[in-house]
């Protein structure tokens, strides 16, 4: 019987040698590479008024232009579009009446029968692997994105400088301030 297990390196999101796994200080675990298992939660860069998106991956399609299968998803956020808010599912109320738009919320569930759920497909947002920043995290009890889920979401490159989580360079203040 083999013994040995590979050794993974280390870096923002793996804090040991032994592979993903609870980050020391908070505790949540999270995938920097692979593909997203169906209803694990996943962030992605975006190019919009938001710097990335939050989302449950459904699924992959095929792309028709060759560009990687696409990913499905079921968008998270909240109402101010704040990154480190509370996230909660997204849904779509059908226009109705006067109304000519269809009205996009978050709510744990829909509000009423003929919402539907607010995807990928229902915005015309579309991501492939090389899109995602990391995947396999749970919000937290208060239904906020890990802090060690949004220190990493800093640091990728394709980010480009658009967003910093307030608490990420906080550490290294604390730490400036007892030397």
């Amino acid at each position: 019987m083999n013994r040995l297990t590979k050794c993974h390196e280390w870096n923002a999101a793996v804090s040991s040698t032994s592979g993903p796994g609870p980050d020391r200080l908070d505790k949540h675990a999270f995938k920097t590479s692979g593909e997203p298992l169906p209803g694990e939660l996943m962030a992605f860069a975006m190019e919009d008024t938001v710097p990335f998106g939050i989302g449950r991956f459904l699924g992959m399609e095929p792309a028709q232009d060759g560009a990687g299968p696409w990913y499905n998803f079921e968008w998270y956020g909240n109402y101010n579009d704040k990154p480190d808010g509370i996230m909660r599912p997204g849904w779509i109320q059908p226009p109705a009446g006067t109304r000519k738009k269809a009205v996009t919320y978050y709510k744990e569930g829909p509000e009423h029968s003929t919402h539907q759920r607010m995807t990928n497909n229902s915005t015309d947002t579309w991501i492939t692997k090389k899109g995602v920043v990391c995947s396999g995290f749970r919000l937290t009890k208060q239904g906020k994105v890990p802090p060690d889920v949004l220190r990493y979401i800093t640091t990728d490159p394709s980010m480009k400088g658009r967003w910093t989580y307030p608490e990420a360079e906080a550490p290294l203040a604390k730490a400036g301030a007892m030397a």
